[in-house]
Order: C-alpha cells, then sequence, then structure tokens
C-alpha cells in the first residue's frame, strides 16, 4: 500500500457528516465494522448520534454516503 499513498501529495478533502441513528438500527452501529463512523453520544430512546467522514470531491456529492443515505 506504501505505492497507493504516494499517488497524493494533498491531504484528501474530508468531511465529517453528522448522523442520527434510529434506536432500531443502533445495535448495527454498535456491533463494529465501520471505521469511519465515531459514536458522539448515546440517547436515552436508544438512538445514536455519530460522525461520519467521508471523502469530500469538491461540488459532487459523497459516494460514501448514498448506502447511509438509502437505508
Amino acid at each position: 500500500m506504501r505505492w497507493l499513498l504516494r499517488l497524493y501529495e494533498k491531504p484528501l478533502p474530508l468531511m465529517e457528516v453528522e448522523l442520527l441513528i434510529r434506536s432500531d438500527a443502533a445495535y448495527r452501529i454498535l456491533e463494529g465494522g465501520y471505521p469511519n463512523v465515531r459514536i458522539t453520544k448515546r440517547r436515552p430512546d436508544g438512538s445514536l448520534e455519530a460522525l461520519l467522514t467521508v471523502y469530500a470531491p469538491g461540488d459532487d456529492f459523497p459516494i460514501e454516503l448514498l448506502s447511509w443515505v438509502q437505508s
């Protein structure tokens, strides 16, 4: 992977997106496996507030958000 890092001389433009995860889906986030998600708060109703870090390519919609928006 060292050669891949050399392709990017500048840091990638990143964006943090705030997510509110419903209580009936919170268990999936708590199970783990989402390296770019950071839980910021557990709410009394069982829902979660979280931050998702995504690549932000200029004015384009961050493609990594599609799966979150569609689910």
